[in-house]
């Protein structure tokens, strides 16, 4: 069959995109869209469920937003999406109007899965910190105790480490020595920085890795007031990103 050229062809190619545009516009805003759209929200919502990382949100308070206000945003178009499809018939005008519900709701999906990702990798992971050397510590004759930070998984690998250190009088019914007590933190790990941290009995350093991906080990060294005895009580490790 002769394909028709000439204004009469141009008219009925206008004419075919036109229906084409139609359809599409038709089958976007139908209500079996609406609940595919809304089931659509709930995939990537267990998804967050089954991912979400032990520590939560921890740090990461911008992108849990983020991910909360486009998931609930797709959600809230899903459900305007049903009920104005389930109501009466639209004319083409704000049929055309209306597909652009679907449309947002669908970017805001896709961006929340997104979000979600960079949350999960991007999240807090706690890591096993042990002891060498004997307590306790009382600033003389023994002041040096070693630290070691435990390599992670490999899938919780971050840039960088926050270690908390917390020193306590050994003992409770003497009187305290804490506010006279400092320790300087010296990273025996190659390329972690800051090498060397003077620290109070109750701090926190954040250090920078330098790509190191297995134990990290710190030398804690006490000061304190003649006398007096102390205990490292807890040492917490904390990789993140920045």
């Amino acid at each position: 069959m002769a394909r028709a050229t000439g204004p009469q062809g141009l008219a009925a190619n206008t004419i075919g995109n036109l229906t084409l545009i139609q359809k599409v516009i038709r089958i976007g805003t139908s209500l079996v869209a609406g609940w595919l759209l809304f089931a659509a929200v709930l995939v990537v919502a267990v998804i967050a469920m089954l991912l979400w990382p032990e520590n939560g949100a921890a740090g990461q308070s911008g992108t849990f937003a983020l991910f909360l206000g486009l998931l609930l945003a797709a959600a809230a178009g899903a459900v305007v999406h049903i009920v104005r499809s389930s109501g009466t018939a639209d004319t083409p005008g704000s049929a055309r109007r209306f597909v652009w519900v679907p449309i947002i709701s669908v970017v805001c999906a896709a961006l929340a899965g997104w979000s979600l990702i960079r949350l999960v990798d991007n999240s807090e992971v706690d890591v096993a910190v042990t002891y060498q050397g004997e307590q306790p510590l009382d600033g003389k004759d023994n002041r040096k105790l070693t630290l070691t930070v435990r390599a992670p998984a490999a899938d919780e690998r971050r840039d960088r480490l926050r270690l908390s250190l917390t020193i306590r009088d050994d003992r409770p019914d003497t009187p305290t020595c804490v506010h006279k007590t400092r320790a300087t933190l010296t990273a025996l790990t190659a390329n972690v920085t800051p090498q060397v941290s003077d620290v109070a009995a109750r701090s926190t350093v954040d250090y920078d890795l330098g790509g190191r991906q297995g134990d990290v080990r710190f030398e804690i060294y006490l000061r304190t007031d003649p006398g007096c005895t102390m205990r490292v009580e807890k040492a917490i490790g904390t990789l993140h990103n920045g």
